[in-house]
């Protein structure tokens, strides 16, 4: 059954009904997915809305133009355009798969055959959830709607895998545990602490933009708890871990880390 929440979500927005019908009257499979599914399902309001679908990019472009729509190609190795539509914009992704080297963060991208595969490669369960709006269905192969209900995180693969090929996914883990006071099971914690090193692959850019919405959350607090917990801190800011150990003889604070995070639990979220 889907959630009244998510119902809402997409009533507010009417336009999505709109693209949807478009692609399944010319034969496209379209599922929405993603954050939106998830926040949705959350009563989380939200307008970033991504679809993925077995078109392919150029037969996106072909559709969407010859109805009067103005498409953009953002990352055409990714297989993405971007629809603007009543003054709003949404992401569209033919179905992929994602193979890792080692060395690298950055991805060999090939189209996958079916909407499965493609949420396989997805960072989380609670991520790995697709809303059909034409049958109003959910497509929940990894049981995230049950990790949702429980606050769990866990990976759609193998953690060790999966935080292997994309290590930001464990910086992610912390992020989610800021702003939806999710926590990682066991299994996904002990990979992630046992793959902490992988983190340096990763670009100083995206380090930066998970940590900015790490602190914004409700509890940055539990969130820095798991980076500094994980050995992630030590690769990242490593001046954290040291107030552990230190001590504010000026204001007599016998544990500065634990001011420190009760510190950043009250300063405004607003960067």
């Amino acid at each position: 059954m889907v959630p009244r929440t998510l119902l809402n979500l997409i009533d507010k927005n009417e336009y999505l009904k709109i693209v949807s019908d478009l692609y399944i009257s010319n034969g496209f499979e379209f599922y929405l997915v993603g954050g939106a599914v998830r926040d949705g399902i959350l009563d989380i309001d939200t307008k970033d809305f991504d679809f993925t679908t077995n078109a392919t990019p150029e037969d996106s472009i072909s559709l969407l133009n010859s109805n009067g729509y103005k498409t953009t190609e953002i990352g055409r190795e990714f297989g993405t355009i971007e629809l603007q539509i009543d003054d709003n914009s949404v992401h569209i992704t033919t179905y992929r798969k994602d193979t890792y080297e080692n060395s690298s963060r950055n991805p060999s991208i090939e189209s996958a055959a079916d909407l499965n595969t493609d949420l396989s490669r997805r960072d989380f369960t609670i991520n790995s959830i697709a809303y059909s709006i034409d049958e109003n269905e959910l497509v929940d192969p990894f049981l995230g709607l049950k990790d949702l209900a429980s606050g769990i995180i866990r990976t759609p693969d193998d953690p060790i895998i999966s935080f292997s090929d994309d290590p930001l996914r464990m910086l992610r883990i912390c992020r989610f545990i800021s702003t939806h006071g999710f926590s990682p099971d066991n299994d996904t914690y002990v990979a992630m602490r046992d793959n902490v090193e992988r983190i340096k692959i990763v670009s100083v850019e995206r380090i930066r933009d998970e940590i900015s919405k790490l602190l914004v959350g409700k509890n940055p607090s539990l969130g820095l708890r798991t980076f500094v917990e994980s050995g992630l801190s030590s690769y990242i800011l490593p001046e954290l871990n040291e107030l552990k150990i230190e001590v504010d003889p000026e204001h007599h604070h016998k544990d500065v880390y634990e001011h420190t995070l009760k510190v950043v639990d009250n300063v405004s979220p607003t960067l």
